[in-house]
């Protein structure tokens, strides 16, 4: 069995490593020539994409500007294409629903304030005939 002294360790550590050694670290520490190349690929797909949304960015700005010149000769303004918007809303289903439910509810509404209407209106005569019946009978007792 070998002994190592302190002496060894210490000349060991001032050699240069095992370059075997090494290599693996190295590697994971490291990219490798094809993850370069894998970057570099990425990174030039990436600046042709924003360079095509750029460019449908500006294509489709100057065709909404064709549509608003267009717009402009027909004569369509904001108004009347908000108009037109809303005329299709109140044509669905789901608008016709609403309003009928709307329509119920208001006169349902109605007909309950007419009818505590009526009653308090009713109240209130029956109240002024009691003080009326209460006054005569107080100036007849005078």
């Amino acid at each position: 069995m070998e002994r190592f002294s302190l002496e060894d360790e210490h000349e060991a550590m001032k050699r240069p490593p095992n370059d075997a050694v090494l290599q693996p670290a190295l590697r994971a520490h490291s990219p490798s020539q094809e993850q370069n190349q894998r970057e570099a690929e990425l990174r030039q797909e990436m600046a042709e994409l924003q360079e095509d949304l750029a460019e449908l960015r500006r294509d489709v700005k100057m065709k909404e500007q064709r549509l608003s010149e267009i717009e402009k000769e027909l004569g369509i303004t904001p108004f009347s294409k908000l108009a037109a918007k809303v005329a299709a809303i109140r044509e669905t289903p789901a608008y016709q629903k609403t309003q009928t439910v709307m329509h119920n509810f208001g006169e349902k509404t109605s007909e309950a304030f007419r009818s505590v209407g009526h009653k308090t209106t009713e109240a209130f005569k029956t109240l002024n005939k009691k003080e009326e019946k209460e006054a005569q009978q107080q100036q007849q007792q005078q």
